[in-house]
């Protein structure tokens, strides 16, 4: 029996162990990416990757890659991230020091705060308030792992303040997007953004697809002549005069038509 309940310690100290790392190197996030222009809507796909460990002002973190950026998040290509006691730390090169991004240790009622320095107003600094509604925990690739629903709050000193919400999963982080939040000036950006998590991987939990596309890496371009969500598409002749022909290998499906 004790050896038993040893056991049992041993894998939920393991357990926990898998469930509170943040961005081990090798993890990939993907994230559903859209555009406001043109329309129909094009879909394309954010990717952002944990490729090794560094020092950032003398702290062990992991340095994130991203294919691209959201143009309306403000935020750069490269991310320095660590994390420690249930928090995760990003670096923020406005404020030259680390802010808490996620809390996994909060609980309903509790919330955490970070500043956000405007772009366009270097001298205006405001503040986002993040609230947890609930929680539970859920099983992925059978790993417990917390999940929060949580309200963002954003307040500034001039304009009136506005709330939405998500949901933060440990590991996954955010499923809308890893920095989910926007500078003042973004609500009047019409650039690309992201549109939920598709997919996440790391070596000790394994691939995990949330389901709201058919695979990671779908794309749907219609501008330029790029791979799409079909399996084939050919365009001829190019360069073209009166008429061009579009050929598919398969039967087009319907949200194509």
């Amino acid at each position: 029996m004790k050896r038993l309940l040893l056991l049992s310690f041993i894998l939920l100290g393991a357990l926990g162990s898998a469930a509170q790392e943040w961005a081990p190197v090798g993890a990939s996030w993907y994230y559903t990416e859209q555009f406001f222009y043109p329309i129909p809507i094009e879909i394309d796909y954010i990717k952002i990757e944990s490729v090794k460990d560094t020092l950032i002002a003398g702290i062990p973190c992991r340095k994130l890659v991203k294919r691209h950026n959201p143009a309306c998040c403000d935020r750069p290509l490269t991310e320095y991230m660590y994390s420690e006691n249930n928090k995760v730390y990003f670096y923020d090169s406005a404020f030259s020091t680390f802010q808490v991004l996620y809390d996994f240790g909060a609980e309903t009622g509790e919330s955490w705060s970070f500043l956000i320095k405007d772009y366009m107003d270097p001298t205006d600094t405001d503040t986002m308030n993040v609230v947890v509604d609930s929680t539970e925990i859920v099983l992925i690739n059978g790993f417990p792992l917390k999940r929060m629903y949580v309200t963002y709050h954003f307040f500034n000193e001039t304009d009136p303040s506005y709330t939405y919400n998500s949901t933060i999963t440990e590991r996954l982080g955010d499923e809308f997007y890893m920095f989910n939040y926007f500078p003042e000036w973004a609500f009047g950006c019409d650039g690309n953004f992201a549109q939920g998590l598709r997919c996440y991987e790391d070596s000790v939990i394994g691939h995990y697809e949330s389901g709201i596309v058919d695979s990671c890496t779908y794309v749907k371009l219609w501008t330029g002549v790029r791979e799409t969500g079909l399996s084939k598409v050919r365009i001829y002749p190019n360069p073209a005069q009166d008429k061009i022909t579009v050929q598919f290998n398969e039967k087009i499906p319907p949200e194509f038509i």
